[in-house]
Parts: structure tokens; sequence; C-alpha cells
């Protein structure tokens, strides 16, 4: 028996996915192998499932599950199927997001107090207080945490066409990773996920600098993919896809990999991943053409 992370009681726990199982199903179910890339530091190791971690009590898996079906249902799905780009929403959707940055946080909580990763001074006491508020809040036991904001962008196309050559549809589309961001000087601190293209942020402290258009989540209310976002984040996230790009898969396996492709040809034609690396092809010819004319 071992106690809940999120109520505190003791219980068997389950293995709870830290990013929600629908999306590791549609990277498998869309993909041209049925297999993932590996975490946010490892994208050679090829997986068949995401991260997991002994974590919550069956009751609070209960809790995070109804709003996970939700968003999938209503977002995820329709919004990677190209079938909407207008999303109505009601507090489900910021009690998704603060679930999954929740067990982010969570994880990284904990991987600090193991010695395993830093976090500022300035920031550490300010961490600490929000992973209690949003606690209640997901609890049923208190409201959402004042100065803290939700917000959800959707990566576009062109979001990354600086590094058009580096395949960013593909890569953004095709991963699962979250992470603390946090700096003291200047001082920031955000929990994001990425959810195949749909980042998730719950912002704990903003800079001055920093641009949010159309991307902050409320009680209610109707969000599009026209936005504009501005921020360490988006830094942050071109920094990871440039080191995905420096990582090279082993030959046996990437040899494994074509053999798969090859038994199931007419799955990898038809599959997402050859309509986002076709697009990632345009990206780069479109890149070219800007930039590079003459």
């Amino acid at each position: 028996m071992k106690e809940c992370a999120l109520c505190y009681k003791k219980s068997e726990l389950k293995k709870s996915h830290i990013i929600p199982r629908f999306v590791t199903d549609w990277i498998k179910k869309t993909g041209p192998t049925g297999f993932l890339r590996g975490t946010e530091t490892d994208f050679r190791r090829r997986v068949q499932d995401g991260f997991k971690e002994e974590l919550l009590c069956v009751d609070c898996e209960g809790l995070f599950s109804k709003s996970e079906k939700i968003f999938a249902e209503k977002v995820f799905r329709p919004y990677l199927n190209g079938y909407k780009s207008e999303f109505e929403y009601e507090e489900w959707i910021r009690y998704f997001i603060t679930s999954v940055n929740w067990r982010i946080l969570y994880i990284e909580l904990m991987s600090y107090l193991n010695k395993t990763r830093e976090i500022s001074n300035k920031n550490i006491s300010l961490v600490t207080n929000v992973i209690m508020g949003l606690r209640e809040y997901l609890l049923g036991r208190g409201e959402f945490p004042k100065g803290v904001e939700t917000h959800l962008y959707f990566i576009d196309d062109l979001s990354f066409i600086n590094h058009a050559d580096l395949y960013p549809i593909c890569f953004f589309k095709r991963s699962i990773f979250g992470s603390l961001l946090e700096n003291d000087e200047p001082e920031y601190c955000y929990i994001y996920s990425n959810l195949c293209g749909i980042l998730i942020v719950t912002a704990i402290k903003k800079t001055s600098m920093d641009i949010w258009q159309n991307t902050l989540i409320t009680e209610v209310g109707i969000i599009t993919t026209k936005q504009l976002m501005g921020s360490p984040v988006l830094g942050k996230l071109s920094m990871i896809l440039k080191d995905a790009s420096k990582g090279k898969i082993p030959k046996e396996q990437a040899r494994n990999i074509l053999e798969v492709m090859k038994e199931n040809e007419k799955k990898v034609l038809k599959s997402k991943f050859i309509e986002e690396f076709s697009k990632d092809i345009e990206l780069n010819e479109l890149w070219e053409k800007i930039y590079r004319k003459e």
C-alpha cells in the first residue's frame, strides 16, 4: 500500500500514464509502425507505450479520466483529423490541462527532492505553493489558484518555419513530452506539455514580454486555431526540436523500422505520418523560396 500523490490516501496505486493514454494510442494508430519514439531527451529509443508512474489511486484516476474522455472527443481527435478549428469548452478543459500539468509538476518536484534536477531558489517556494493549490482544485476542494493562467496553443504548420529543414510538423504531431520550465533571471515559470501538436501550458509566472493571443482558457468559452504566441516556452520547443534532430537512430533499429514499413505498405501510405511528412516537404520548399531566393 502506498500513498496516492493526489488525495494522500493509502491504497494500491495504479501505474498512471503521465500523458493520457489516448495521446499515445493516437500516435500508434496513425503512425507507420505502431510504435512511439522515446522521451524528450531520448528520441532514438523505440517504445510501445507512454511513460507511466505509480502515482494515483483508482478513485483519483477516475477523477482525471472524465475530463480526459471529453477532451479527446471534443478537441484532440477533431483537431488532429482536420475536422474543426473552433472549439466550445466548459470547465472540463481547464481541469484536463491542470490534471496533466499537475502530474508533470509532481514528477519534477520529486526529481528536485531526489537531487536529479534543479529548481531555482526564487521559484521553488512558488512552485510548491502552486502544486498544493492545483491539488485542492483537482480534488474539488478549492478554486483555481489566483495568478496562475491556463493556455492552449495549437502548433500550426507555420509555427516553426524557421526550422523547416528539421521537419517540425512531423516532430510535434508525432511526439509527446512535458516539463517544468523556469528561470530566475529573467524570472519565469511554466509547466507545459505537448500532446501531438496541442501545447497545453500552466503559466505560473510569465515574463513582461510574453504574448498569448487567443490562447487563454477560462471557465467557459470558445478557442480557435487563430492564435499568436511569444514566450520562453516557444523558445524551449525550438531547442527540443534542434536537439531531437541531432539524434540518429541506430542502424539495426532503422533496418527493423524499414522492414515493418515494407510489410505494412498500405497502412504507411494511408497514415497521418505520410500526410505530415508531405506538409514538412512543402514547408521546407516554402522556406527555401522565401528566405533563400537568389
